[in-house]
């Protein structure tokens, strides 16, 4: 600020000099036929016209630097409404308006609160919503490449979902399908989950056979060749089909999740088993708002959801173990952990569902063929 102000002076004392040298050249007439005078006065008083805009544009630079810059503010939706996804949903927005100095506000709202809850990937991209924490099998039909990295059990930690998206350039290939959308995702936020709430007693994958869930997407595969009956609503309305006993059974988050949906009030039987331990729900945002960002904001919001992810991740590992006591001991949940062998079919039918994918796009192939390589790697297969 200072160093303007002390140019501010200088271009002044310059225009002072400059208006001095064209009065005094306007004090004594020019010699007849002295061209060379009256060219070097046109010239002074054209400087001394630039000068004057010099000046006025500094002071228009110094007061804008007055004016207080008015923030950006994003609406975002949240697909979970309980659970660490959405406590650390609002300390990540906090983080980012702390680290960006007020630039950026995002407010959170539930899922459905601006556009119903399976059409939130077009409402981010025609702007309706700025961004939200989504949950990919939603929107396999308009984007099946969001989906391939959320398959149950085909990423069983969190440094593997991280070498998916990150080492391997899974998200490179995911962002370019995402564009055809008008959004970006930025990053993920990663639990560990799933458990089957039940009314009825599910003590290997073969019991499923005549019990009616609710689930989705590969789920409904899996659960479906082994005779399961099937449905699916979003999550808020789960608890009135388990209620009005609708379905027997539920596929759908995480034990912390379902017990603070209400779930242990309308079910009797829950499994204790993993089979999605590195869940990802992708943080999607409107193309033409983030390239509108700062690139320091852009990073900023890269970087502080690796810690809403991290947080989150670890929230949900000791939430879910947790939960599991507690709904053992004080709601009588009968605990039941399936054998290896139901897990073990579980997998394998989840990749019949993936290779039934690869289809889809020649980005869905790519992606695939990352999860087949990091689970050569890791001795999955």
């Amino acid at each position: 600020m200072r160093n303007k102000r002390n140019k501010i002076v200088l271009l002044s004392l310059s225009l002072l000099l400059a208006i001095g040298l064209v009065v005094v050249g306007c004090a004594a007439p020019a010699p007849v036929g002295s061209e060379e005078l009256e060219a070097a006065l046109a010239a002074e008083k054209a400087r001394v016209t630039g000068l004057q805009g010099d000046i006025a544009d500094l002071e228009k630079e110094i007061t804008g630097l007055k004016e207080p810059v008015e923030p950006i503010k994003w609406t975002f939706y949240n697909l979970m409404t309980t659970g660490p996804i959405w406590d650390n949903g609002f300390i990540w927005a906090d983080r980012v308006k702390e680290m960006t100095d007020g630039g950026l506000e995002i407010e959170i709202l539930p899922t459905g609160a601006l556009a119903p809850t399976v059409e939130e990937l077009s409402a981010v991209g025609t702007g309706v919503l700025d961004g939200g924490i989504a949950w990919p099998s939603y929107f396999i039909e308009q984007f099946p490449e969001f989906c391939v990295g959320d398959i149950a059990m085909t990423l069983r930690s969190l440094g593997e979902m991280y070498a998916y998206f990150y080492t391997l350039g899974g998200l490179d290939i995911i962002n370019a399908a995402a564009a055809e959308h008008n959004v970006i995702v930025a990053g993920n936020v990663a639990i560990t989950t799933l458990v089957f709430t039940s009314k009825v007693p599910i003590y290997k994958l073969e019991d499923v056979e005549g019990v009616m869930f609710r689930a989705s997407e590969e789920h409904s595969y899996v659960l479906g060749k082994y005779g399961a009956g099937l449905t699916w609503v979003p999550g808020g309305e789960i608890y009135t089909l388990l209620a009005t006993g609708a379905v027997d059974a539920v596929q759908y988050a995480g034990a912390l999740d379902a017990y603070q949906y209400g779930f242990a009030e309308v079910t009797s039987y829950w499994t204790t088993n993993h089979l999605h331990p590195a869940c990802h729900f992708p943080v999607i945002i409107n193309l033409d708002a983030w390239n509108a960002l700062p690139p320091a904001y852009q990073a900023i919001i890269q970087e502080t959801l690796f810690a809403y992810s991290d947080t989150t991740y670890a929230d949900s590992l000791i939430g879910e173990q947790e939960t599991l006591k507690l709904v053992e001991a004080e709601h009588g949940i009968t605990l039941i952990t399936w054998p290896e062998d139901s897990i073990n079919k579980y997998t394998e039918a989840s990749m019949e569902w993936a290779e039934a994918q690869r289809g889809a796009s020649p980005r869905t192939a790519q992606l695939l063929d990352i999860i087949l390589s990091i689970q050569t790697m890791m001795g999955y297969r």
